[in-house]
């Protein structure tokens, strides 16, 4: 046993320290740790709305009812679960960062980043309905999308925001509303590209 411990040490533990310091696998743990919950609470919805056999058991008005209620939440966990991992993605990306960064605005730029990226209609028949936020591409099929992209665009952010590239405004301006017109130019310019 001892000389299976000091392979995994001598051996192992180097690779796994160099995996773990590589910076896109923390951003991406840090954004997945507060989703969990959530995730969890939409799986365990959707297993008990999909339960094998369980119109046997309970009468239909009860289990109408019961997908009445947990609907919803399965509905606002699991098949939002990017939109929210684009917004953690940025938001974290920007904790990481050495240089000042704000991570709400970077969180809110890699979010309506990954909006643009996803296509705002649905088709219903021959109808094209533009104006809408489609959930299908929100849930666990746009992940690695908001994964990448979201990683990308925090990264250009906060590198535009520690250039020159930013609204200089007196000290006398309230530090919200200073860092609110800092943050306009790198948000324009990470968004338009």
């Amino acid at each position: 046993m001892d000389k299976f411990s000091k392979f995994l040490e001598e051996k192992l533990m180097p690779i796994g320290q160099k995996i773990n310091n590589i910076r896109f696998l923390q951003v991406i743990r840090m954004a997945m740790m507060p989703l969990i919950p959530f995730i969890i609470a939409g799986s365990f919805t959707l297993i008990v709305l999909n339960f094998p056999f369980i119109d046997k058991v309970l009468p239909a008005g009860f289990l109408e009812m019961l997908g009445n209620v947990l609907s919803p939440l399965l509905g606002t966990t699991l098949s939002l679960v990017a939109m929210f991992l684009a917004f953690l993605m940025g938001y974290n990306y920007a904790k990481t960062e050495e240089q000042k960064c704000e991570e709400v605005y970077a969180g809110i730029t890699t979010l309506v980043a990954f909006l643009i990226v996803s296509p705002l209609s649905i088709t219903v028949g021959e109808e094209v309905i533009g104006g809408v936020i489609p959930t299908t591409y929100m849930g666990s099929q746009g992940m690695f999308v908001a994964l990448i992209l979201c990683y990308l665009v925090a990264k250009v952010y906060c590198k535009i925001l520690s250039s020159k590239l930013k609204i200089r405004l007196p000290d006398s301006v309230p530090p919200m509303v200073s860092s609110s017109f800092e943050s306009l130019i790198p948000v324009i310019i990470t968004l338009v590209l």
